[in-house]
């Protein structure tokens, strides 16, 4: 049984490098993503049918993000508008240098994006 449980760590090992991007939730994950995912670049946010619960975790997922040594894209999609507060957590990710909010509730754009200094990217159409 040990021989089966080191290949297992192994290819949990090797996806953990290859992996460089991730769809996910609006909500934080249950483990370190800075220990895990390391060499993740580009995250997508996807909003969903849960409303204000689901954002009311965002600043907490943004909190996460801000850990991962390479992240350098995000893409927050389907956000409402109750989400606006949330985003003020965008300037954690000081290395970000694309941000796309398109298709987002959002009345003006949050005045942390002008904070990002790395930024050279900046899509929010229809929003």
């Amino acid at each position: 049984m040990a021989p089966l449980r080191r290949v297992d760590k192994h290819w949990s090992a090797l996806a953990n490098r290859l992996v460089t991007s991730l769809r996910i939730a609006p909500s934080p994950a249950p483990f370190d993503l800075s220990a895990r995912l390391p060499h993740i670049r580009a995250i997508s946010i996807a909003g969903s049918a849960g409303g204000a619960v689901c954002w009311a975790q965002l600043d907490a997922l943004l909190g996460q993000l801000a850990s991962l040594p390479q992240l350098a894209a995000l893409a927050l999609s389907g956000l409402a508008a109750d989400a606006a507060p949330a985003l003020a957590a965008l300037s954690r990710l000081s290395r970000l240098s694309s941000l796309d909010l398109s298709r987002c509730e959002l009345a003006c754009l949050p005045p942390c994006v002008a904070a990002l200094q790395r930024l050279q990217t900046l899509s929010a159409a229809e929003c």
